[in-house]
């Protein structure tokens, strides 16, 4: 009876770097969990080695970090949930993240850069400079990853938008969950409620700071505004622009 929810299918909650991974990663966990329902994280690094398809066969939800799962190689018939972001957000929540963050591969010092570290060479540029950096290394592969993601014609899909989730909550968790599970009325309710605890929204300016993840306290879908230059959202355009007009975000 656990299994029911998810009807014999491999449920994947895809993300990418800056994308909504923190958000959707507590939000299925506490479902799962809340549901019984065994729950798989996906990180590149088992993915690229293969070992993630081992754990996915079994009806399950996951969570793919990094959107790079081959859905032709799960057993299991699957749904795939794929979670895009506006590419100026893109940059610049990686830019701002990476400033401060304490993930390993970004505080390791590298040849690539002089021996520092990712983010010692964004601390020791100017804010522009930095922003340039970060579209042509962190974001560049985020976005080209996002933009090349594409699942079987026999894999169940639904994008959504990052920005769901900030414009309304609870309308982005009823639309999720009742793609990605077989949903009764009161379980929906019950799944919305879970994931309640998690929007972002409700809560206050200090409890946002304390968050590693986020780094827009106003929760301003168009902080790049104020932040990228014109050269650089031309830049953006020029790369990205046809995906950004078929999402409305042009």
């Amino acid at each position: 009876m656990a299994f029911e929810p998810l009807a014999g299918q491999v449920v994947v909650f895809g993300t990418h770097h800056k994308s909504g991974t923190a958000l959707l990663r507590n939000i299925c966990e506490a479902v799962a969990q809340r549901l019984g329902l065994p729950f798989e994280l996906c990180r590149i690094e088992q993915i690229l080695a293969g070992e993630a398809y081992a754990r996915l066969e079994r009806p399950c939800l996951a969570l793919d970090t990094h959107s790079r799962l081959d859905f032709s190689k799960l057993k299991l018939p699957s749904k795939a949930l794929h979670v895009v972001r506006d590419p100026r957000e893109i940059v610049v929540s990686g830019y701002f993240y990476h400033l401060k963050c304490s993930e390993e591969w970004c505080t390791t010092p590298h040849p690539n850069y002089e021996g520092r570290s990712y983010q010692d060479l964004l601390k020791s540029k100017s804010q522009e400079q930095g922003l340039d950096l970060e579209l042509e290394i962190v974001a560049a592969k985020t976005l080209r990853d996002m933009l090349e993601w594409r699942v079987p014609k026999e894999t169940q899909a639904l994008e959504l938008q990052f920005e769901n989730f900030l414009q309304d909550y609870e309308d982005a968790c009823a639309r999720m969950f009742t793609f990605a599970l077989s949903c009764t009325p009161d379980l929906l309710q019950r799944c919305i409620k879970i994931a309640s605890h998690f929007d972002l929204k409700r809560k206050s300016r200090a409890q946002l700071e304390q968050n590693s993840h986020v780094t827009n306290y106003e929760l301003n879908p168009r902080r790049w505004e104020k932040v990228l230059s014109a050269r650089q959202l031309e830049v953006i355009k020029q790369r990205y622009g046809d995906f950004m007009r078929s999402r409305g975000y042009l």
